[in-house]
């Protein structure tokens, strides 16, 4: 789920500038790794997402594992995702969203009220 004001890291690469957000960026610095190079004549790094991709050079992707291995953005990430998960909470408190899920059958879960119980059962 997407928040409003949710924090956006930009990578300039040169040519072309990668966006992700940083609730992803964990997801995002894993996927990277497993990127290899590809091409015969013209070398080049595919990188997919959802619904579509990219193909950048060595040098671009050498840059772009540059920007996600720096400290400062895995720790900026971890914060933000506090921030966001603090936020998220805020509307479960105050009953304006529920975090849900469906089971096997296709019922609607309220994950936190089944937290909630199963604590209750542990105690």
């Amino acid at each position: 789920m997407l928040m409003v004001n949710d924090e956006v890291f930009t990578f300039n690469l040169g040519d072309v500038s990668i966006s992700c957000y940083a609730q992803h960026f964990d997801y995002f610095s894993e996927y990277i790794k497993g990127c290899k190079v590809r091409g015969d004549n013209i070398k080049y790094h595919k990188i997919h997402s959802q619904f579509f991709c990219i193909c950048i050079s060595p040098e671009e992707f050498s840059k772009l594992q540059e920007f996600v291995g720096n400290i400062e953005y895995k720790q900026k990430a971890k914060l933000s995702f506090e921030e966001r998960e603090r936020r998220i909470q805020s509307l479960v408190d105050g009953s304006h969203l529920i975090r849900a899920a469906k089971d096997a059958a296709g019922n609607i879960i309220d994950i936190d009220k089944m937290a909630k119980k199963n604590n209750k059962d542990l105690n």
